[in-house]
């Protein structure tokens, strides 16, 4: 129980951000099979695929907290639910646009606990050596990079892991030794250095406490506007190792996902 605030073992709301996107790929086992006979189809007539870049989450709205008091296995029921198929923007060598938008809403027991819009991000390649331009970042998955932009940075503007931590402490961010990853940061936040992971739930933990710039307070995160993960460079982190377990019902869009407490 590594993540407990204020004296409380509560889910972490990464944990719903996962839990969505993991409802969302068991959702389209069937659909990604279909769709790939159909790419393929269209790779040997003109050379032309969709290819997915990312996965974007937008107006996820956090209604209320999950304790992991005395529980040994958490259990979420998932459905998932077909909105809008969005439009398409030019970029680079191809065009640049999103998968059909879905909405998820999340239960635990009896009670919705967060709901959200969840799609992917495709380019359609139209020749073969086009490529999709990403947003600027200041963070940087390549260590050597990350150290060259922490050696050019002034020592005064960053915060060290022992700093930063027994300061979450005195607000009542109590995190226990898998969800301190940051190494270190700058003062307001642009530029993070984070341990090894290979739990997408600690590590989207540690990228929003990277967020928090000097805490005066206990606050706990209620909205995410939008969180896109681009597929470049995520392994470095994370390797792509389940958080949990699961089982769905594709002709219902419901879904179970299980976390072991």
């Amino acid at each position: 129980l590594d993540h407990v605030i204020d004296g409380h073992p509560l889910f972490p709301a990464t944990g719903h951000v996962v839990t969505a996107w993991q409802a969302f790929n068991k959702c389209s086992t069937n659909t990604k099979a279909n769709a790939n006979a159909k790419a393929n189809s269209m790779t040997k007539a003109n050379s032309k695929a969709d290819t997915v870049e990312g996965i974007c989450f937008e107006n996820i709205k956090i209604l209320s907290a999950v304790s992991m008091a005395g529980v040994d296995i958490l259990t979420f029921n998932v459905s998932i639910v077909e909105l809008e198929t969005t439009g398409t923007a030019a970029g680079g060598g191809g065009t640049s646009g999103s998968g059909k938008k879905m909405r998820f809403t999340i239960r635990f027991k009896d009670d919705v606990v967060c709901s959200g819009h969840i799609k992917t991000i495709t380019t359609i390649n139209t020749n073969t050596d086009s490529t999709t331009p990403r947003p600027s970042s200041k963070f940087y998955s390549d260590p050597a990079t990350l150290v060259s932009v922490m050696d050019s940075t002034k020592t005064t503007d960053l915060i060290e892991k022992q700093y930063i931590y027994s300061n979450f402490a005195r607000y009542g961010y109590e995190y226990g030794p898998k969800f301190r990853l940051i190494q270190q940061k700058t003062i307001d936040g642009t530029v993070l250095q984070l341990g090894q992971t290979n739990k997408w739930i600690i590590y989207l933990d540690n990228m929003l406490q990277g967020s928090i710039h000097q805490p005066n307070g206990l606050y706990l995160p209620t909205e995410i506007g939008e969180l896109t993960i681009y597929n470049t460079g995520i392994d470095t982190f994370c390797n792509g190792s389940s958080d949990s377990s699961s089982s769905s019902n594709s002709e219902s869009s419901s879904n179970v996902i299980e976390y072991n407490n």
